[in-house]
């Protein structure tokens, strides 16, 4: 039964009635996308103002277009809770474009 539908699902053809009605959350998807390139994008931010700017359009009270900006931004936050937990267990700040809320110093041994 369930190969049948498999292979009646391969060789059936979309019609513009499924077209036009498997559109518009793609549709959808595309405008947020585009609203995040033209907020964020042409700011030309790195590291954690543009988590920072991600994260404020999540704000918006659009589920949809909150739950996909969320997910963006819980892509683009990996390296730098990669960089949080290797200063918060190892004591070691690699923080390649000095934007981490803590600075390392250099100590002076007299």
């Amino acid at each position: 039964q369930q190969q049948h539908q498999h292979r009646l699902a391969q060789t059936r053809h979309l019609t513009l009635r499924e077209l036009v009605a498997r559109l518009p959350p793609i549709r959808d998807h595309l405008r947020t996308l585009a609203i995040l390139a033209d907020g964020v994008g042409t700011r030309n931010l790195r590291g954690g103002k543009l988590l920072a700017a991600i994260l404020r359009h999540s704000l918006d009270g659009d589920t949809a277009h909150s739950h996909l900006v969320r997910s963006i931004a819980a892509d683009c936050s990996v390296p730098w809770y990669k960089m949080l937990f290797k200063w918060i267990t190892q004591g070691v700040l690699e923080d390649f474009h000095s934007e981490f809320f803590v600075r390392e110093m250099q100590l002076d041994h007299r």
